[in-house]
């Protein structure tokens, strides 16, 4: 089995740029092909790393250390997986959890533990500790049955969750210091990922309230809404000076959900405000429509009580109306049918506001419903969704529907619905300047 020899190559980097390795030993090369029947190509080596790829979509190169090899193919041999919603691994086979972390005022970048001395008291549970310099830390709970482990990254780790663009970029890639976590009794039937994820969060509440370290556990895929840009005329982007009069709240907000698009929720919450800004607007709008209503009837008559108590409950009743109440109010009475419609009709979003679509405790829309306008149906799902987002509650009112969480899978996945808030409060504001 000729893996000692360097392969064929695709990418910018030669043969000879690379530099030859000893050739590999009859266990590495065993290991090599344990890694490969993981749907893994072994493709080069380069100092002390043998490099592989993974294809799918682009080609992605990942390594690991020779002495470590034989490690990475038995975890992979044993079932560890990557993580399903956040960045780590997760082996069944020994109960046993890793998850990338990061500072969160460093952005993206690896989790430096050297930047923190830990002290981490005395630990009982038995585990070998490889290492005693400060920067790490293995704390025990006696009634958690778990462990948790701050320090360098592991092997299997670095190699599963670690990519490169290039064969040499691949070679020199790190993930820094990361959590492990591990559990000491039998978790068959437990959810051991989210086990962690939830040990690993009150781990970080507890340092960031005692000592204002943040820490948060980095997802497995970067939520990023985009907003698509309208295409540019041959001749340039028409600008014109400002027309419209607006309050500097409504502007601030809407520019300030551009800023979170890296968290979808508060996205949305940003359009959301802009509505809500509206909200007593189009109610009085409506109450005065009522009111003018009943004073322009042929039987009004200001001195029949019958009438003047008409008069008044129409104010009442648009006084105690709801939010979601004037919600609906305010989309029926400033959003253009015909652009909601388009919205739906050409927006290609498939099945994601049917009843089959991703995002739990909120309204379907059916554009072609008879029972519900399609602004009521609207004016619903986005009343709906920000109770979802705003109420962690403790109530059994939310039970069936709880929060949705800023790094959650469905937060995610919130595009369409950010873009139908921002939708709407385009129109809202266009119709404010009437």
């Amino acid at each position: 089995m000729g893996i000692d020899v360097v392969g064929t190559f695709d990418f910018d980097e030669q043969p000879d740029e690379l530099g030859r390795a000893d050739a590999l030993t009859e266990e590495e090369i065993t290991a090599v092909a344990r890694v490969e029947e993981q749907g893994f190509a072994f493709v080069t080596t380069i100092g002390d790393s043998l490099v592989f790829s993974k294809n799918g979509g682009e080609r992605m190169f990942k390594r690991i250390l020779r002495q470590d090899v034989a490690e990475v193919a038995k975890f992979l041999g044993d079932g560890t997986r990557e993580h399903e919603n956040a960045r780590g691994i997760v082996s069944s086979a020994s109960d046993y959890v890793e998850l990338v972390v990061r500072e969160a005022r460093r952005g993206g970048l690896p989790l430096i533990a050297g930047r923190n001395r830990w002290d981490q008291g005395s630990t009982e549970c038995g585990h070998e500790i490889a290492f005693s310099n400060g920067r790490s830390f293995h704390i025990s709970g006696p009634g958690e049955k778990a462990c948790l482990e701050l320090s360098p990254a592991s092997a299997t780790a670095s190699f599963l969750l670690a990519d490169g663009y290039s064969v040499r970029s691949a070679a020199n890639i790190g993930l820094g210091y990361t959590l492990k976590i591990f559990f000491s009794e039998d978790r068959s039937g437990r959810d051991l990922a989210q086990e962690a994820i939830n040990l690993t969060e009150r781990l970080c509440f507890e340092l960031d309230a005692a000592h204002g370290i943040q820490l948060v556990v980095v997802p497995r895929e970067r939520f990023r809404v985009t907003i698509p840009r309208s295409p540019v005329p041959e001749n340039g982007i028409r600008v014109r000076f400002p027309k419209m009069q607006l309050p500097r709240e409504v502007s601030a907000l809407f520019s300030f959900a551009g800023e979170a698009a890296d968290n979808p929720p508060f996205m949305f919450l940003s359009y959301y405000q802009v509505l809500e800004y509206h909200l007593p607007l189009a109610a009085r709008r409506e109450g005065l429509k009522s009111m003018r209503r009943e004073l322009q009837s042929l039987n009004f008559d200001e001195k029949d009580d019958a009438s003047v108590l008409r008069l008044l409950n129409c104010a009442e009743r648009n006084r105690n109306a709801g939010e979601e109440d004037q919600m609906k109010t305010l989309v029926a009475a400033c959003v253009r049918r015909d652009i909601l419609r388009d919205f739906f009709d050409e927006g290609g979003h498939g099945d994601y506001f049917t009843r089959r679509g991703p995002i739990a405790g909120v309204p379907a829309i059916n554009v072609a419903s008879t029972s519900e306008t399609l602004e009521i149906q609207v004016a619903k799902r986005v009343y709906a969704l920000r109770n979802r987002i705003v109420h962690a509650k403790d109530n059994p009112k939310y039970a069936e529907t709880p929060v949705l969480l800023p790094r959650s899978k469905e937060a995610g996945l919130l595009g369409p619905d950010i873009h139908l808030a921002r939708l709407l409060a385009v129109e809202v504001v266009i119709d404010s300047q009437g």
